[in-house]
């Protein structure tokens, strides 16, 4: 048995060492049941991969494709990585305009500390978007805030990876980040959102808060739905955390909040405007 192992891990190991063709993620579900729910064999799962203990691939079946997994019993070296920064609050804001025809702007804000024992100086960031757009189209503003101070930082502070689709940043701090020391930083942009859902990917390295506020105008009337996403297999299940709705300043917001979410979890918004 391997080292480090707990005991569905173990059972895991055991099942798909008897089984050399490898294994259909259903099956492996069905083997397990008695040892957990369907979430808790998917985390442990995820932690066996993330070893290399197990390995995936998909195949063509008469019925589709399937994932079938397969146990590796020489998994390289694995060295240990710490992420320089701990995520202590990420808030987006969506902001439905008053003209229909125009983008939504999004705000996401995070707050972080330097975890590391290097000072740092960049951070990096990724949005995709559904229509292609320019850089220059999103009307992008990033904003460096430390002790009560905010910075607008300029185009020579971004390094840019610029795709139709897809934005690669990489925002380097007016000042440098010493370890034990905070700082956030607020990026607004606007794009479009054609097919109403917005997602929140980054669960290698969850924050301790993370909130989503959806902004609509008072005349107007939206259901926000959340999901929570499956990594393995995509299926998505309604969130346990109910959002709030309420208004201020002639505006209507919907605020949907999770504490210490776990590694790997994805969460999925969808809005739809009811009738008046």
């Amino acid at each position: 048995m391997s080292e480090g192992l707990d005991d569905i891990c173990l059972g895991i190991q055991t099942l798909m060492l008897s089984a050399k063709r490898g294994l259909k993620y259903n099956e492996i579900i069905d083997e397990m049941k008695e040892k957990g729910s369907r979430a808790t064999i998917n985390k442990h799962l995820r932690h066996l991969e993330e070893k290399e203990y197990v390995t995936c691939k998909l195949v063509r079946t008469a019925k589709g494709r399937s994932t079938v997994y397969q146990w590796n019993p020489t998994p390289s070296k694995i060295i240990s990585y710490k992420p320089p920064y701990v995520f202590l609050f990420v808030k987006i804001r969506l902001e439905i305009p008053k003209i229909p025809d125009k983008k939504i702007h999004h705000t996401m804000v995070y707050r972080f500390r330097n975890q590391s024992d290097d000072v740092q100086e960049y951070f990096g960031l990724h949005i995709f978007g559904d229509v292609p757009r320019s850089w220059q189209e999103l009307n992008p503003h990033m904003y460096e805030e430390e002790d009560g101070k905010s910075i607008e930082l300029g185009s020579s502070n971004i390094i840019l990876g610029d795709d139709a689709l897809r934005k690669s940043i990489s925002v380097k701090f007016n000042s440098p980040l010493y370890t034990g020391k905070e700082k956030t930083i607020r990026f607004e942009y606007d794009w479009e959102e054609p097919n109403q859902f917005w997602e929140y990917r980054k669960g290698e390295n969850p924050p301790d808060l993370f909130e989503l506020e959806f902004l609509y105008p008072a005349q107007k009337n939206y259901k926000l739905y959340v999901y929570e996403i499956d990594p393995l297999t995509q299926a998505k299940k309604l969130a346990k955390n109910e959002p709030h709705t309420d208004e201020v300043d002639g505006k209507r917001f919907i605020r949907w909040q999770i504490e210490d979410p776990e590694i790997g979890q994805i969460f999925r918004f969808e809005w739809n405007e009811l009738a008046a």
